[in-house]
């Protein structure tokens, strides 16, 4: 779904995906609120 994002397929993807430092320079992820393994992204 990183990959839809980038392309402008998608506005964003809501599901677990992990953190990395390369992830970061090219999208958002929200800040937790809770933990249940879901994260929502953005394209930066």
């Amino acid at each position: 779904m990183v990959k839809e994002i980038l392309d402008m397929k998608i506005d964003f993807a809501i599901g677990p995906f992990t953190m990395t430092a390369i992830r970061q320079t090219v999208i958002d992820f929200s800040e937790a609120f809770m933990e249940d393994g879901n994260t929502i992204l953005i394209k930066k």
